[in-house]
């Protein structure tokens, strides 16, 4: 089984509407989720809550290490070749947040879920008769000669993570955010990968790869402010997952019409999952209502994750 990583980009366009606010001044505050962003104007504090309602447009392309599906320039006096892999693609997705600012010493509380649903394939092909072109996979224990060879690969990604955050406005212009709390993710991934050698015959190749993790996780949200309403945020969290692999290889051999399982068999080992987050963009907000009762932000950000050991499909030698 290769350890290598999965990795999720770019988020554009998050919105997010706070009403009851907790704090019932002139001063303008507002609330990205998950973090509060004050302006340079004084706050006072009220003793009530507050609560946090927030809906994200996020557009990511998420893409794994390894995710080779064949390989040209095998033989002797070739030219050189090509190490084929998927063909990535941008994705919509969602986040979707429900939380609380508590009375007490400007703390909250934030539960978001994330959804994604993403899809890569490739393709490449040779002529038969001088073919150079073979499986990255060895089906059926040995590495043929390929008219073809395609692959396909789907990636649902589901994620919650549950937030205790402390607010300190360190300066009129700089708001920072420490939180920390468990995330827990579950992400399903099928990949399929069909060759079709120079002598006719079909090799299917199939992995599942199902994974469940949960743990801690803790960071740091970041607020600069550089003129009224409108603020640059940085935001860093990191987490350690206790995780479960499910793994599945099936491999189906087809000649002359009639198709074999040769190779048939699965494990689910337990291991730590690493995961590193990145996000940062620019943020306009607003207060609402009488005395900014309620507010609204509008932020468009870039963001990275990096899930380290995400790539465990089970591999064997010819």
């Amino acid at each position: 089984m290769k350890k290598s990583k999965i990795m999720l980009a770019c988020s554009f366009f998050c919105a997010a509407a706070i009403a009851t606010s907790t704090y019932a001044d002139d001063s303008l505050h507002s609330e990205k989720h998950p973090d509060q962003a004050y302006t340079n104007l004084k706050k006072t504090q009220a003793d009530e809550l507050g609560f946090i309602v927030s809906a994200d447009f996020i557009y990511w392309t998420v893409r794994q290490d390894g995710q080779f599906y064949s390989v040209s320039g095998v033989g002797t006096n070739t030219n050189k070749g090509s190490v084929h892999e998927l063909d990535w693609r941008w994705q919509p997705g969602f986040k979707v947040a429900l939380g609380l600012n508590l009375p007490h010493d400007d703390w909250d509380l934030l539960a978001e879920y994330t959804w994604i649903y993403s899809k890569a394939s490739g393709r490449t092909q040779q002529d038969a008769a001088t073919s150079t072109l073979t499986s990255y996979w060895a089906v059926n224990g040995a590495v043929a000669f390929l008219q073809n060879a395609r692959a396909s690969w789907g990636n649902h990604f589901n994620n919650i993570d549950l937030e205790l955050g402390k607010n300190t406005q360190l300066s009129p212009y700089f708001n920072l955010r420490l939180h920390a709390g468990l995330k827990g993710s579950w992400i399903n991934q099928n990949y399929n990968v069909r060759y079709t050698t120079i002598t006719g015959d079909l090799q299917h190749l199939k992995q599942d790869h199902d994974f469940w993790g949960v743990g801690p996780r803790a960071g740091i949200d970041t607020t600069w402010y550089f003129v009224k309403h409108f603020s640059f945020f940085g935001d860093l969290a990191v987490s350690l997952l206790w995780s479960q692999f499910n793994l599945d290889r099936k491999e189906t051999v087809t000649t002359a019409g009639v198709s074999t399982v040769v190779f048939n068999t699965g494990v689910s080992p337990h291991t730590f999952e690493p995961v590193i987050e990145l996000f940062a963009g620019f943020r306009w907000d607003t207060g609402l209502g009488d005395n900014d009762k309620y507010h609204c932000t509008i932020e468009a950000g870039w963001e990275n994750q990096i899930w380290i050991l995400q790539n465990q499909y089970i591999k064997r030698m010819p």
